[in-house]
């Protein structure tokens, strides 16, 4: 999946539980600010020294001096030794300088004197609960709710606490009594729907998500979790729906109108999802990750020098940053720069993760420069730098592979999978590998392989398929596994074709049709597929149509075994040996 995962609903779940502790701190502080009952708990003789003390300890805090506060407040201790008021004040002082086991000790004093001082009980489980003794925390919290059933708060943190503790179905019976109390509770049945979804079960969680916004229709938290959820369960036009809905009441919502972006990306809607990510620009121009998001939109567009801005952008800010880097060298690649991306991907330390991509592309660029010998070394330099890194093998294959010497690059990889590296993009190459030696059986063990560690994994469904189909064998599970690819690729104009090429193989030639001509629409210069259109005109009586398109196969310079079977299909349609041989590949 996009990058998306149960982190996303469950983190802010963490950050709900410090916050909520926060909250419940500072609202006891502000019931302490009121003053007028707890200035009467104050005992013992003589009252009114220590309610002066008190109060200048108040004045002392307010003029921003905590030690000359603390101090008045000791003071007023003294004369009132057994007021549990005044070491909860004490405590909250304590919290405020960062003195957290101290605030516990004077919490602890103070229900001491008084059991049922709730102001400290709350105190006393909020630091518990933010030092990370979170059972102790809990304790606290269940007696905070025995003396006052009606605190909501105290509900949705005591059961966001069990959730911390893993004690999903405490922290679903915590929330239950809430609601018993007050079945329109919306935290209540929010949190609920939080925990369900803590627990795996989306479904139920949606349930209670659309509780919640059945009374609070425009709750902006309810909506983005929903919004998370749909993309957890693959539904992901329902979260694109949802999130635009969000921006519609809430357009400068950054995090909504970022994962929209994302899903627009994910179902390859690319110019929607620029359209996101450039608002974000204009809201915050220097978010680095905006802008690497943009330059990689444009990047796939074929935009490269629009691309390449962005990415200088951000390595202006941030030159620490290798990954853009990388971008940057394969925009500029692609840009018909090859000696500017050289520049740029050499600057690539050798600790850095992108490294063995960054070694790929540099010995691509040397090699098309006819500096094959000093591609090789690149690489076997960067071996030496870090040898047990299994990319940097695989990119050696890879050069290899390109140079023909394809028993050399096997040896590598077989090596990398008996050290237990059974990577599909490893097991992808030995089995194109294989069927390049002319191994076909090995081939399709390797891509079934393949697609049992990684199901969708759309080249090797893909390759499966096709070779299916080239054989007239399997059709129906050729149609199943290319139709699995297209899920996760559907412009694939290669996808495209192999369906193509299966309605082709069955007989299927108006349907073969529809799909062979979208293929030769999204890859106009591919002779393979240029060809498969010229075939289904064929079957279909096109005739002249088929010989445009198998003269055009020439023209685009297919492999010779292929140029000579497109001869032949030319020779038995025209008759005309001489004009067709007279065609030369480029």
């Amino acid at each position: 999946m996009h990058p998306v995962g149960r982190w996303v609903i469950i983190r802010p779940m963490k950050r709900a539980v410090f916050s909520l502790c926060v909250a419940v701190i500072l609202l006891a502080g502000c019931a302490a600010l009121r003053g007028g009952q707890r200035v009467a708990s104050l005992s013992g003789s003589p009252p009114s020294e220590a309610m002066y003390q008190y109060m200048l300890g108040r004045m002392a805090l307010a003029g921003g001096d905590p030690q000359k506060a603390l101090r008045h407040y000791e003071e007023a201790l003294k004369l009132d030794p057994q007021s549990s008021f005044l070491y909860a004040e004490v405590a909250s002082l304590w919290l405020r300088m960062g003195k957290p086991r101290r605030a516990i000790e004077a919490c602890r004093e103070a229900l001491v004197r008084d059991p049922e001082n709730l102001y400290a009980r709350k105190l006393l489980a909020g630091v518990l609960s933010a030092t990370g003794r979170r059972r102790e925390a809990i304790e606290e919290y269940k007696k905070v709710l025995e003396g006052d059933p009606e605190d909501v708060k105290t509900y949705i943190v005591l059961s966001s606490l069990y959730v911390e503790e893993k004690d999903y179905q405490e922290a679903v019976r915590v929330l239950n009594r809430l609601l018993e109390r007050d079945p329109t509770s919306v935290m209540g049945l929010y949190y609920l729907a939080r925990v369900y979804c803590e627990m795996g079960q989306y479904d139920r969680g949606l349930q209670y998500y659309k509780k919640v916004l059945e009374l609070n229709p425009d709750l902006e938290s309810a909506l983005m979790d929903m919004a998370v959820l749909y993309e957890l369960k693959g539904k992901f036009q329902e979260a694109i729906e949802l999130y635009r809905k969000i921006l519609r009441q809430h357009p400068l919502n950054f995090r909504a109108r970022e994962r929209l972006g994302q899903l627009l990306i994910r179902e390859n809607r690319l110019q929607e999802a620029l359209k996101e990510f450039r608002f974000l620009k204009e809201l915050d121009a220097e978010n680095l990750r905006v802008r690497t998001k943009i330059g990689l939109i444009l990047y796939q567009q074929g935009k490269y020098g629009e691309a390449v801005d962005e990415f200088r952008f951000v390595l202006g800010v941030r030159p620490e940053s290798h990954r853009v880097r990388l971008y940057l060298g394969m925009a500029l690649l692609d840009d018909g720069k090859a000696q500017e991306a050289l520049s740029e991907l050499q600057k690539i330390p050798p600790e850095a993760k992108v490294y063995p991509e960054a070694i790929k592309y540099i010995a691509y660029i040397l090699q098309k420069q006819g500096k094959v010998a000093e591609a090789k070394e690149v690489v076997k330099e960067a071996i030496a730098k870090r040898p047990d890194d299994p990319e940097l093998s695989y990119v050696l294959a890879l050069l290899l592979e390109e140079q023909g010497r394809i028993h050399e690059a096997v040896s590598i990889l077989e090596g990398l999978i008996k050290k237990g590296e059974e990577r599909p993009d490893f097991l992808f190459r030995l089995g194109v590998l294989y069927d390049k030696m002319g191994d076909k059986e090995r081939s399709l063990q390797m891509m079934r392989r393949v697609i049992e560690i990684d199901p969708r994994h759309a080249d090797a469904l893909n390759w499966l398929g096709y070779s299916y189909a080239e054989q007239g064998v399997n059709l129906d599970e050729a149609e199943e596994l290319i139709k699995r690819a297209l899920e996760v690729r559907p412009d694939d104009g290669y996808i495209i074709d192999s369906l193509g090429w299966v309605y082709y193989q069955k007989g299927l030639y108006e349907k073969a049709l529809k799909y062979l001509k979208k293929a030769h629409e999204l890859v106009p210069k591919d002779p393979i597929i240029t060809e498969h259109l010229g075939d289904v005109h064929q079957k279909l009586g096109h005739r002249g149509e088929a010989v445009r398109l198998y003269r055009r196969a020439l023209e685009l310079g297919p492999k010779e075994d292929r140029r000579r079977i497109i001869l032949e299909k030319l020779k038995r349609l025209t008759g005309e040996e001489g004009r067709a041989d007279n065609l030369r590949r480029d």
